[in-house]
């Protein structure tokens, strides 16, 4: 699973990317299962709204992805 929201910078991660704290901000955390369902990755990424481009690209499966699951 991946999230993406926005969030307003407290003032170490300000800091650390050189805006003010307070500046709206996009925020990514991922999590990652095994088949079990244990966790095996989480991220959190936060990135300067100014300097950011999220680009997704969707493509839908062939006839053969969709029948062979």
């Amino acid at each position: 699973m991946q999230r993406i929201s926005a969030a307003n910078l407290g003032p170490r991660d300000a800091e650390l990317l050189q805006v003010s704290p307070g500046v709206a901000s996009l925020k990514i955390e991922r999590l990652s299962y095994l088949p079990s369902g244990k966790v095996v990755e989480f991220t959190r990424s936060i990135y300067r709204a100014d300097a950011y481009d999220f680009a997704v690209e969707l493509k839908m499966a062939s006839e053969g992805e969709r029948t062979n699951k």
